[in-house]
Formats: C-alpha cells, structure tokens, sequence
C-alpha cells in the first residue's frame, strides 16, 4: 500500500514592536492639511487596533502573529491627553496588546533671546525599551520574525546586533505614513525588501469598536468622543 505523504510546513512565530510615539504622530499629521489645519474625517484614526494592523505585515500562511508589544508613556501633565490615552491602552490590553510603559522627565528650558525659563518634558525610554525587548525575545527564541512598527533611527544597533547572532531571525521594518524612512534602519534589517509601509487605507480598516466590552456583555471602556468617526 501507498501512503500519501504529508509535510508540515514550519509556522514562523511573528511578534509585534510598536513605537507608539512614532506611529501617533504620524497619524496626527494625517489629520493636518499642508497649512497644518485640522482635516474633519481624520481624527478616528488615533482609534486604531494595533493587533489588526499588525496582522497585516504577518498575512503569509506560514506565519502567525502571536504578541504585539506596544511601547509609549502617559503625558500626565495634560488632563484630555492622557485621559484619552489610559482609555486606549485598556481597549488595546482587551485586544491582547501588552502595553510597556515608558515615562517623561522634566527638564528646564530657557530663552536665548529673553532669558525665560520654564520646565518641559521629554519622552524618555520608549526606543530604550523596544531595543531591550527586541534583544530580550530574540535571545529567548520566542520568535521567527519580528515586526518593528517605526523610523526611528535609534533602534538601528539593536536591530544590528539580532541580525549579526541570529541570522535566520529575520525583521520587518513597518514605516508609519508620512514620516521619512531611516535607512540605517532598513539598512540593519536586510533592506528593502524587509521594509513595508503603512498606508492611511491600512489604518481605517484596523479601527477599534466604538465600546469595548467583557465577556459577559458589560463596558469595559468607551472610544473618547475626540476620536468618534466625522458625520458624513
């Protein structure tokens, strides 16, 4: 008797790293004409599920996208901001995104034509902790291919580092719209053919609902109504 044979193909595991700074602003200036004025219809895009735009840079059969890690800090200091951040983090954490917290620190700035001063804050950590997870996963094994949501320029040496210890990893450099590509980034990566680009159109269809709710029916958080989608 003949038997067929059968061959399993190997599932490369997938993880997501994405610069929520990076990506942010780049959808913010979507929202922006060329005078820098606000276009209606825009400012739902900030809603935007991470898993599912993920999952479309991890769309062969022969893989599977099974973490997204998304890397930001909360601007305490601005009370519609950071109120409409927390709420977005808890609807990405219901989706399954893991939130790595960064923070902002003081830092005093002055004048050089009037000599004032004033405090203000810069975002710390964020490329920090994204070149030490990325470092972290790879020497864990936990996966195949890794997709880096960003342009900054500053992971480069991380990404530098996986592809020289482990040469069969492969990264895919997702580069937010309308933000200039690094190429030392895509550079450290392979090239181009490991980078991809998000397209506004990929944004729009990778929205989260309007109410995220639990398993048994109930609110668990509501969209701000900063982000709500403009009447048609």
């Amino acid at each position: 008797m003949v038997y067929g044979l059968f061959i399993m193909k190997k599932i490369n595991k997938v993880i997501s790293f994405v610069d929520g700074f990076n990506l942010y602003h780049s959808i913010r200036e979507l929202g922006l004409d060329k005078d820098k004025k606000p276009i209606p219809n825009k400012n739902h895009l900030k809603w935007v599920d991470l898993w599912c735009l993920s999952s479309r840079y991890a769309n062969k059969e022969s893989q599977k996208l099974i973490r997204v890690l998304y890397f930001s800090a909360f601007a305490t200091w601005l009370s519609g901001p950071y109120s409409r951040h927390r709420k977005y983090v808890k609807a990405l954490q219901k989706r399954g995104v893991e939130f790595i917290k960064g923070q902002f620190k003081d830092k005093e700035r002055e004048c050089k034509t009037c000599g004032a001063t004033w405090v203000g804050h810069e975002e710390k950590e964020t490329d920090v902790n994204i070149g030490i997870h990325l470092l972290n996963e790879a020497y864990k094994n936990s996966f195949d291919h890794a997709i880096l949501i960003s342009a900054d320029s500053d992971l480069s040496p991380a990404v530098k580092l996986i592809k020289k210890t482990f040469p069969s990893k492969l990264i895919y450099v997702v580069i937010p719209p309308k933000v200039k590509p690094s190429k030392e980034l895509i550079q450290a990566a392979g090239g181009y053919q490991f980078s991809r680009n998000i397209k506004e159109s990929h944004i729009a269809k990778c929205i989260l609902p309007a109410e995220i709710t639990n398993q048994y029916g109930q609110l668990i958080v509501k969209r701000p109504r900063e982000y709500d989608p403009a009447l048609q």
